[in-house]
């Protein structure tokens, strides 16, 4: 068990970047070929710095780094003797690890555009394996895929299947501070989002943290959501559970829409396992998925119903400090929630035109509560 009071050190992230293995894509000045490579040096140094001698050889060499991701050694083979092996370029050197640009760089750029991989190797650490039929060239997206719990469905292929919200700055540094001052793992982030969560690893969305064990100190979880089909959410609320008790991470936090309190499925779960709960007391400003366009979140989004978030794990302290003091009522024992006038009320925690959580229905939903110590 890690100790709580400390981040990951240096050494361990750099010995777990040791045992993947990445593939890279880099590009001549001319932008007339590109190398398909692999590496397992990637490594960071006491500084926080992520850096591979490899990689580091190539830009000696008049290459421009283009992307990576986390793959195994035999797809870097497949890349180079299935789907690209008809482009080759010898170099001077012989060497036949050079493909065409205009052949390759399309499928680096939709590896960049579905965050299945990055062009700044100090985000490396983020990126986890993805299925493979996911990373191939020859993958062609269906628009209306049922959502299942393999892969979700992505921005390209169809925005309207699920809304992306993520966590803002202020509630990421509240949860980082609630945790013990930082965060192991995102099971549902994107390295846009992780630029305010900070996690030390994360699964984006192709990489499906459903397929993965959350071996972690503390985990963060801000599911994704959609409102009309929470099939999603509560698959991951149940991976989350799941991994809990089976000890692969010590303490966690669930950021929820209140209106999930009026589910079926939270009385099952949530309400079986969470230990405590604090209902945010205003509206919190969610961003929107990003702009391809611009690259960045312009949109907010707040629930009209309030967001709820839950406490899991032992010495709740850290989390009553941070919470107490900005949730409508207080910290309580999830165990006592009204879910019967939750219900009555439809899960609304506030008057839809206010922004704060305020007025007979919010009191109605946690009458009867036992606060925390």
């Amino acid at each position: 068990m890690r100790n709580h009071d400390q981040r990951l050190p240096a050494e361990t992230i750099a010995r777990e970047l040791r045992r993947m293995c990445h593939v890279y894509f880099m590009h001549d000045h001319a932008r007339t070929a590109i190398r398909i490579g692999k590496t397992d040096d990637l490594t960071m140094n006491a500084d926080g710095v992520i850096f591979s001698k490899r990689i580091h050889t190539h830009v000696n060499s008049r290459l421009q780094f283009m992307a990576i991701i986390a793959a195994g050694a035999d797809f870097e083979t497949e890349l180079q003797d299935n789907h690209f092996r008809q482009y080759r370029i010898e170099d001077d050197s012989g060497s036949i690890s050079f493909y065409r640009y205009d052949a390759v760089a399309p499928y680096v750029e939709r590896l960049l555009d579905y965050h299945l991989a990055t062009n700044n190797l100090q985000k490396a650490a983020l990126l986890m394996p993805a299925d493979y039929r996911v990373l191939r060239p020859n993958y062609k997206p269906k628009l209306r895929r049922p959502l299942v719990h393999r892969s979700f469905i992505s921005e390209a292929e169809r925005s309207i299947e699920r809304q992306q919200w993520q966590t803002p700055k202020l509630q990421a540094d509240m949860i980082r501070t609630a945790l013990g001052g930082h965060i192991d793992l995102d099971p549902c982030t994107e390295l846009e989002a992780n630029e305010r969560v900070k996690a030390n690893w994360g699964f984006t969305e192709y990489m499906n943290g459903l397929n993965h064990p959350w071996i972690a100190d503390t985990v963060y979880m801000n599911p994704p959501y959609r409102k009309t089909n929470t099939k999603m959410e509560v698959a991951f609320v149940n991976h989350f559970h799941e991994e809990f008790a089976a000890g692969h991470f010590d303490r966690g936090i669930i950021c929820l829409n209140l209106q999930s309190v009026c589910a079926n499925w939270f009385k099952q779960t949530v309400a079986q396992h969470a230990m405590l709960g604090a209902i945010y007391e205003s509206r919190v400003p969610f961003h929107g998925p990003a702009s391809k366009k611009t690259g960045k979140s312009p949109a907010y989004g707040a629930s009209r119903n309030g967001t709820i978030f839950l406490w899991y794990g032992d010495d709740p302290t850290n989390f009553i400090d941070v919470f107490a003091g900005c949730s409508y009522f207080t910290v309580f024992d999830v165990r006592h929630l009204n879910l019967d006038a939750m219900r009555r009320t439809n899960g609304r925690a506030q008057p839809p035109r206010r922004a704060k959580l305020s007025g007979a229905p919010a009191r109605r939903l946690v009458g009867g509560l036992q606060a925390a110590d």
